[in-house]
């Protein structure tokens, strides 16, 4: 995905839960980006892991 797919969908991330994460945890730019990037597959550490499950490399 590129840099500005990356963006967009943190955009949407932060317009989508920022208030409700900001009233009760407060909103962190940088620990919402490592959650986001994880949780979407941003991450590379995370990459080529399906949801609900692992990567198996024979």
């Amino acid at each position: 995905m590129t840099g500005r797919g990356q963006r967009f969908l943190f955009r949407v991330h932060q317009a989508a839960l920022g208030e409700y994460v900001a009233a009760n945890w407060g909103w962190d730019d940088e620990t919402q980006r490592r959650y986001h990037d994880r949780a979407f597959g941003l991450d590379p550490r995370y990459q080529g892991r399906g949801i609900g499950g692992g990567c198996s490399a024979g």
